[in-house]
């Protein structure tokens, strides 16, 4: 019986860590572990997204990989006019808190981590990041997928071609994934 007492005490404090919570670093809340949770990836996201991206922090290109890798261009400050975009590379992460979807991309430069909201609705990704109130809108361009090298057409889930045997190739002087009919030499 003295055992019994003795075990319960010893798990009062374990208990009392289990609830312990984590602290959201970007905003400060506090949030239980388990509803910070990491979310495999969707097959159906893995593709290259283009926008009308303008604004700053916007991304008028952004290419998910199943690989877990991404690539985008991103629009930096500048002077009145248009601003630049700047390519950047790393990896990405989905993760779902309080009914929300999330993906934070780490860039290989070591830069600082990047956090938004997102929706997919049929070709369409809208991401706000974290500390802004306004979205934008990227759309799915499966006729035009990005890529630097041929291992970036096929980590995006591209389609089968009109015929059987093609493969999908990089044309790198275009940056543009295209299907051939005809099997790699």
């Amino acid at each position: 019986m003295l055992r019994t007492h003795l075990a319960f005490v010893a798990l009062v404090p374990a208990l009392a860590l289990g609830g312990v919570a984590c602290t959201d670093v970007d905003s400060g809340e506090v949030v239980l572990e388990s509803e910070a949770a990491i979310m495999a990836p969707r097959p159906d996201m893995f593709g290259t997204y283009r926008g009308d991206a303008r604004g700053l922090g916007q991304m008028p290109l952004l290419v998910l990989r199943s690989d877990g890798t991404y690539h985008r261009t991103i629009v930096l400050p500048c002077m009145p006019g248009d601003c630049p975009a700047v390519a950047d590379d790393g990896l990405y992460q989905l993760w779902g808190r309080g009914g929300g979807n999330y993906v934070s991309f780490y860039p290989d430069d070591g830069g600082p981590v990047d956090r938004f909201q997102y929706a997919v609705a049929a070709d369409t990704l809208r991401l706000r990041r974290m500390t802004e109130r306004e979205a934008f809108h990227l759309h799915k361009t499966i006729s035009t997928p990005w890529c630097a090298e041929a291992v970036d057409c096929q980590l995006q889930n591209l389609p089968a071609g009109p015929c059987g045997g093609g493969t999908w190739s990089c044309f790198t002087s275009t940056e543009i994934c295209k299907y051939s009919c005809r099997p790699p030499l």
